[in-house]
């Protein structure tokens, strides 16, 4: 099988050297997220390509028996991703498969030229598909938009595939209770409005009045220099850069809570929410927000907390009530442990891989 990507990230390729009966190609246009190591490209295989005629040619040169290609409506490269992908199928034996992750109405998230656009060529690629996972009932309900038979569709964390729990498992070192002491709530994401950092530093300094010894650790890539100095103004609040997916584990096993107030934008809402399931694997309850699909994947006080969206008031007595009170915390370590296990990796993959090869082995393409 080849899977074609706009981006490869760490967390979201090395599950697929879960698959045993089917080899995997990812190809790929860029690594931005620089949390590859160098043996990661080799197991399974990863290829860049540079352009839509040196992809066309990779993929003839592979000669797969299954094509993933990219939801077209992503992003420009993606759109690109799936006329190459169509293309091939047309004059290939193969079967052309691919994800549904958005799930923003796109009467919402694009202009009306654009709506057309990605309308128009969605119906042609689903038209050609054998199969298209989705990952949320909003993605559902875009491809119901498009008139997309029931029978071509299926819900499964494809693309995410799930909890790695060899990367992403709780301390063996410490007391879940020691980290009331000193508590650290981290973020990790995108230093944005998009993922209620605004909210969260708002929450976080009527907290620290309250809690002396609490700390605020926020990590990843600034969507601006004024995030960097509201955070710089607040005192235990701090910024610790864009950190690589293999140290993520390190910092969720030292937080107290991981805190993850996304909200809902004209073109963006959370399709999953992998934090929140890291986090909560390496034993650290969460604080979110119900918003987009996370509430599909993770439920109110069974290993964290949910929020309305732009509420600081909310984070915080949340956070109030998972730092104030002991019983209730240990009560969600232990829930979210157990709640995530429902995502581990393998048994999701075997479960996807046995639907695959019955495409291959069952149907004529």
């Amino acid at each position: 099988m080849v899977i074609v990507s706009e981006g490869i990230r760490r967390d979201l390729h090395q599950p697929l050297r879960y698959f045993r009966r089917i080899t995997i190609f990812h190809l790929y246009k860029k690594a931005s997220y620089g949390d590859m190591k160098p043996t990661d490209f080799y197991n399974p295989r990863a290829e860049k390509f540079t352009s839509a005629l040196k992809l066309y040619r990779k993929i003839k040169s592979i000669q797969p028996d299954i094509l993933q290609t990219a939801e077209p409506w992503a992003n420009r490269t993606s759109f690109i991703i799936t006329i190459v992908c169509y293309w091939y199928s047309l004059w290939h034996p193969v079967a052309l498969i691919f994800p549904m992750f958005e799930n923003r109405p796109f009467a919402k998230k694009f202009s009306k030229i654009e709506n057309k656009i990605v309308s128009w060529w969605g119906k042609i690629l689903s038209s050609r598909a054998r199969l298209i996972f989705y990952m949320n009932q909003g993605a559902y309900r875009n491809l119901q938009k498009l008139k997309v038979s029931d029978a071509k569709t299926i819900r499964a964390n494809w693309g995410t595939w799930g909890i790695d729990f060899k990367d992403f498992n709780p301390s063996a070192t410490s007391s879940d209770l020691d980290k009331l002491y000193q508590p650290v709530l981290f973020f990790v994401g995108k230093i944005s409005e998009a993922k209620g950092v605004p909210w969260l530093l708002e929450a976080f300094r009527r907290l620290a009045g309250e809690f002396p010894k609490v700390e605020l650790l926020l990590a990843g890539p600034l969507e601006n220099g004024s995030m960097l100095g509201q955070i710089k103004s607040i005192p235990r609040a701090r910024y610790l850069g864009i950190i690589k997916n293999q140290e993520l584990a390190h910092y969720f096993k030292k937080a107290t809570l991981t805190i993850a107030p996304s909200i809902t934008t004209r073109k963006w809402e959370e399709q999953v929410g992998m934090v929140n399931l890291q986090s909560m694997a390496c034993g650290t309850p969460v604080i979110s927000t119900r918003s987009g699909a996370i509430p599909e994947y993770i439920t109110d006080q069974e290993g964290c907390l949910l929020v309305k969206e732009k509420s600081a008031d909310e984070i915080y007595r949340a956070i109030k009530k998972m730092l104030g009170d002991r019983v209730f915390y240990a009560r969600q370590v232990f829930k979210a442990k157990g709640w995530v296990k429902r995502y581990k990796v393998e048994p999701n993959i075997i479960g996807i891989e046995k639907i695959l090869l019955k495409i291959v082995y069952e149907n004529n393409f």
